[in-house]
């Protein structure tokens, strides 16, 4: 299983938040308070944050991404933001954006937003 690599910033580290998907089944009957069940015995987190990287540094997440996650489509060992703890995760999305501009590529400052899911 690949791994975040080591030369990238090992948290989200800019405005972080995160949300556990939605484990219950709730249903309303025609009278009284809503019924509700557990849904799933498993359920994921998503994250959302921001890191800043050098224009390396965005090469090395790109070719991260592309290549070795498939575009995403695979799984990876990283550090949930949370609890520090090794997790597997999976990027839904990413977007980024020049932050600082620089003749030098490699020295350009981007702002990388990731949208992770914490798989249970």
């Amino acid at each position: 299983m690949p791994n975040w690599p080591s030369t990238l910033p090992q948290s989200l580290s800019i405005g972080a938040s995160g949300k556990a998907q939605d484990g219950k089944l709730r249903s309303q009957p025609d009278t009284g308070p809503a019924k509700t069940r557990r849904r799933f015995t498993a359920v994921t987190v998503d994250y959302s944050g921001d890191m800043l990287l050098y224009g390396d540094q965005l090469q090395t997440f790109l070719a991260f991404h592309n290549t070795e996650l498939g575009m995403g489509a695979l799984q990876f060992d990283w550090t949930d933001p949370v609890t520090d703890a090794l997790a597997k995760v999976r990027i839904k999305d990413y977007g980024y954006s020049a932050v600082a501009g620089n003749e030098n590529t490699d020295k350009r400052v981007w702002r990388l937003s990731l949208d992770i899911e914490v798989l249970p």
